[in-house]
């Protein structure tokens, strides 16, 4: 509907993907843009597969946005991506510490490495890790795509932790709290978690060869604070 109004209105129009959504299939775009989709997709040798060209522009779009953009947070703070995953996982830690449930009281909380990802098993009975696996620049925002994943020795365990981040990252995306709290450094800053559509197996897979453990992709957003 907004976009058959921009159109009636003779709005320009820029189709954007975030992150990993697919681009829907002709038939399910508007009328209005339907044909003309198809029309513009048979040019370019992609005919009806519109999700495979958009993810293959991916890339220039983001160079293009990051050339465009004024200078990200990391040129503040170079230690701001260790920071932000270190939030997250104090905020993790703090919340399981705070709600008192018996399940959570011998969790260990890490941030890991490709060289300490899978030592985690071997060294913890139960733990939770976040792995960053990629970091994007959009205009001035940081983008930290990483998964978090669930290492204990049943199934029952590892599907409760994974309920329980779920629930926590949903209540509060906005961390505020551990490293990434509001110091003079870090005052024109947030830090937001989003879930992601990315396929944690596939990253997985890139890590290591060893057998799956249930794990959740998700996104970090660093992006500035206005000031009105």
């Amino acid at each position: 509907m907004e976009i058959e109004t921009a159109i009636n209105h003779k709005i320009p129009i820029l189709p954007v993907l975030i992150g990993n959504t697919p681009m829907p299939n002709a038939d399910e775009l508007p009328p209005s843009i339907a044909t003309i989709a198809v029309q513009n997709a048979v040019p370019v040798g992609v005919l009806h597969d519109f999700h495979t060209h958009m993810q293959m522009l991916l890339p220039q779009i983001e160079t293009i946005l990051g050339a465009l953009a004024k200078r990200s947070a990391i040129h503040t703070n170079v230690d701001i991506i260790y920071r932000a995953c270190q939030a997250i996982m104090r905020f993790l830690s703090d919340s399981a510490y705070q709600s008192q449930q018996g399940f959570l009281d011998h969790v260990v909380w890490q941030v890991s490495g490709a060289s300490t990802f899978m030592s985690t098993a071997r060294l913890h009975d139960i733990a939770v890790t976040l792995f960053l696996h990629r970091v994007t620049r959009l205009a001035n925002f940081i983008e930290l795509h990483f998964i978090i994943s669930f290492w204990a020795d049943g199934a029952e365990m590892e599907h409760a932790l994974a309920g329980w981040v779920i629930r926590q990252l949903e209540e509060t995306p906005l961390i505020t709290d551990g490293p990434f709290s509001f110091t003079e450094e870090t005052d024109r800053y947030q830090l937001k978690v989003r879930w992601s559509d990315e396929d944690a197996r596939s990253v997985w897979k890139i890590v290591t060869d060893e057998p799956l453990r249930l794990s959740l992709a998700y996104v970090a957003t660093i992006s500035p604070i206005r000031h009105d």
